[in-house]
């Protein structure tokens, strides 16, 4: 497994607990809007394993919660959500919420897992939301 990011940090944990648990993984730092930068991920995954069997993009960007109608066309098409790291900021992404919490990363993991298994296999280059009904 590559788990690539563009926070180099974050990757080399993200490893870490992988191989804590009994796995094998590459940390890769990876900016996804630079096609120099995937194509290096995709040549270090290609020369550590030989192939790639399924690719999952979980890329996002957060920014400041404000009105849809002030996020000018370039901050769209680059948006996640943003908390700022504060309590308030935090409540104001949940409140944001239609099921009235955060999802966590055992519930992104068990939909990534689902599509990368065999009962998923008809299932191809789907852009599955798993946000909690956010973009409803």
């Amino acid at each position: 497994m590559v788990v690539a990011d563009v926070a180099a940090g974050q990757n080399d944990k993200t490893a870490q607990m992988i191989h804590e648990e009994g796995g094998n993984a590459l940390a890769v730092t990876c900016d996804v809007t630079s096609d120099h930068d995937v194509r290096a991920a995709l040549d270090a995954l290609v020369g550590e394993f030989g192939r790639l069997d399924v690719a999952f993009n979980n890329a996002g960007v957060e920014q400041p919660v404000k009105p849809l109608t002030d996020i000018p066309e370039d901050e769209w098409d680059r948006v996640g959500r943003f908390t700022g790291g504060t309590p308030e900021g935090r409540q104001g992404v949940i409140d944001q919420e239609p099921v009235g919490r955060m999802g966590t990363p055992e519930e992104i993991a068990s939909a990534v897992l689902w599509l990368c298994s065999p009962p998923a296999a008809f299932t191809i280059g789907h852009a599955l939301v798993v946000d909690g009904g956010q973009t409803v």
